[in-house]
């Protein structure tokens, strides 16, 4: 998760980074807020481009997340009126064709369940009626593209916010399930990536169990142990080491994509 979009590290050296860490994939966001300024107009910012041109040219696929509210519709909340919804799709729509044969992997939104974005938390129903709305119309313009649903919270997932937005028939509304997986505010075993395997191995039979038996694919696209200074950081080297015991235990995981 790279948040060039919010203007946050160098890019060239972080793409450096990634590269070094044989990672193949970075994570990060182009906002409706962005791109939308008003109403029935879209343009994608040039520093946008700009990242995601770098990292495809650098072998680096962009995971681009469509997300948050707008001020032009239901007072930058989250989109739930018919006209918000109708209004975030068109511009779903403009940013897949604006990177199509550039960006092969979409998620709709960023933790739904809380309020993130200056934004209310979120029902599972109302998203999945968002997720119902943009992905048909986004897999038409480029049906090669992934599009990823879900994307709660660890506690989230906890709370049965996973559950429910499965059990809304979304499953024919999307193509991978992601979802966040931090323990780093666990205490003992509880933060180690030997709990994180459990918790996402428990996750992974919850999403199959509501899949009616389909094999769905599962991406975790956000985890780490923070080192920012605080109660609930985790000094370097020991976030060093629990990555790569993470990394190793991802490799036994079948069900979870981009395990190589």
């Amino acid at each position: 998760c790279t948040h060039f979009e919010q203007g946050k590290g160098i890019l060239e050296a972080n793409l450096s980074l990634v590269r070094q860490a044989g990672a193949g994939a970075i994570r990060d966001e182009v906002s409706w807020g962005g791109i939308e300024r008003q109403k029935g107009q879209y343009a994608m910012p040039e520093a946008w481009d700009e990242f995601v041109n770098r990292a495809v040219a650098a072998g680096i696929q962009p995971l681009l997340t469509l997300d948050y509210g707008n001020r032009l519709y239901d007072n930058h909340d989250k989109p739930r009126s018919d006209e918000a919804i109708e209004a975030f799709t068109r511009y779903a729509e403009f940013v897949v064709r604006h990177f199509k044969g550039k960006v092969r992997m979409y998620e709709v939104w960023n933790e739904w369940d809380i309020a993130i974005g200056g934004a209310t938390p979120g029902a599972a129903e109302d998203y999945a009626k968002l997720l119902k709305a943009v992905y048909p119309r986004i897999k038409k313009i480029d049906p090669g593209i992934t599009v990823m649903g879900g994307c709660p919270t660890s506690g989230g997932i906890k709370k049965g916010w996973l559950d429910h937005m499965l059990a809304s028939d979304v499953m024919g509304s999307l193509d991978a399930v992601s979802i966040h997986t931090y323990n780093y505010s666990g205490q003992g075993r509880a933060r180690t990536p030997e709990a994180w395997a459990d918790f996402v191995a428990a996750a992974a039979a919850s999403v199959q169990r509501q899949s009616g038996g389909h094999d769905v694919p599962i991406y975790v696209t956000e985890m780490g142990w923070p080192t920012h200074t605080g109660p609930r950081s985790t000094p370097p080297e020991q976030s060093g080491a629990y990555l790569a015991r993470m990394f190793l235990l991802a490799r036994t995981m079948p069900y979870l994509k981009g395990r190589s």
